[in-house]
């Protein structure tokens, strides 16, 4: 039977990390994307910032 090598659970948690941090800079570059083209209406940036807000939480939660 082959065993599988599993990373340590802190480099899995910085990757996790990593990844909900990229995305948030994602969102707010989106937004600022959007603004200068002023295409953005009012429910696209609260859609964006909650979203934001749901990934801070998680990050936080670690």
């Amino acid at each position: 039977m082959l065993k599988l090598n599993r990373a340590p659970n802190e480099y899995k948690l910085e990757k996790l990390i990593s990844v909900f941090l990229k995305a948030e800079t994602d969102i707010i570059n989106e937004i600022g994307r959007l603004r200068s083209m002023g295409n953005v209406d009012y429910h696209v940036v609260a859609a964006l910032r909650c979203v934001q807000e749901i990934l801070r939480k998680m990050e936080n939660e670690y």
